[in-house]
Order: C-alpha cells, then structure tokens, then sequence
C-alpha cells in the first residue's frame, strides 16, 4: 500500500496455509506496516484484502502485545499452536478467526 506521495505505507501477504496441522485452508504470512502508518487503518485495509471473511490461521511472535491487540480486535484468538520462527528462533503462537455466519 502506498500514501499520497507514492511512498509504501505497508504491505502484506496470505495465501494457503503451510501447517500440516492447519485448522483453516487461509494463512495470514505478514502483515508490515511503516511506522508512520501505524494506528491509522492499513493494517485492516490489508487484512480485509487479503483475508475477507474468510476462516484464517497466523503466526505471530509471542509478547509482541500491539500486533496480538490488532489481530484480537480482528476477531483472532490463541490457537493453542506454538512454534519458533526458523530464521530467529523467536518463539511464535498460532491464532485463528473463524468467518462470521449468518
């Protein structure tokens, strides 16, 4: 995504999910945001792109508080999965959001 001036604010991406184990067919990869462009909706703009309304699982580093705030307030919840990230080692939980029915 990218402001008024051409620069990029954000980025994301999804795409099937990579768990043996997934509990949804959809994964959230990363969602990464400029800092300038925080707190001021490209995040949900590119979630709501890149997920809709459909069930979804992600990884996000455990104790990163702000990026579990925002994804809770999306409507995701602790899976219960755990795992460390191959590159850094940082320990990571699984979460899921079901899609809305009705």
């Amino acid at each position: 995504m990218r402001d008024s001036g051409g620069r990029i604010t954000g980025f994301a991406s999804a795409g099937p999910s990579r768990d043996d184990d997934a509990p949804t067919e959809w994964e959230l990869y990363a969602v990464n945001l400029a800092p300038a462009a925080r707190g001021t909706g490209v995040a949900d703009r590119l979630v709501d792109e890149l997920v809709g309304e459909r069930d979804a699982t992600l990884w996000v580093v455990e104790g990163n508080a702000r990026a579990c705030a925002f994804y809770a307030r999306r409507g995701f919840v602790d899976e219960g999965g755990r795992s460390l990230h191959d590159e850094t080692g940082a320990p990571e939980i699984r979460m899921i959001r079901r899609a809305s029915v009705g």
